[in-house]
């Protein structure tokens, strides 16, 4: 475009650009305010109440046998248990990313409340 020069029409091609680039900008900025996405926060927690229950049934299942005296191979089967369920602690790490990233420059996170925060912690 610059190429051409101002007497082959360079300049109202440009404005023409500007003119293209800013339309654009305006109904993208429009489609968002009013078909936002959606919050990705019930995904999160879904993942962090599942991970906890499955950690909340490793402990009960340790507790009740504690009293008696475990066997060696409850423990090692408790231990595996434990190893396997800390694996899933970076796909739940994840969701939690994408529901802080879904809240940012949401229209519809804007009266939701934070509940990112409570969930990592």
């Amino acid at each position: 475009m610059l190429g051409v020069g101002y007497e082959a029409g360079a300049q109202s091609t440009g404005y023409g650009r500007i003119v293209e680039t800013v339309i654009g900008a305006v109904v993208g900025v429009l489609v968002n305010v009013l078909f936002p996405p959606p919050l990705q926060s019930r995904f999160a927690g879904q993942s962090v109440a599942r991970l906890a229950e499955e950690i909340a049934a490793l402990l009960g299942e340790a507790a009740m046998h504690l009293p008696v005296g475990p066997s060696s191979e409850q423990t090692a089967r408790w231990l595996e248990d434990a190893r396997r369920l800390n694996r899933h602690v970076p796909r739940v790490d994840r969701a939690l990313t994408q529901a802080e990233e879904s809240r940012r420059l949401n229209v519809r996170a804007v009266g939701a409340p934070r509940s990112t925060r409570s969930l990592r912690g």
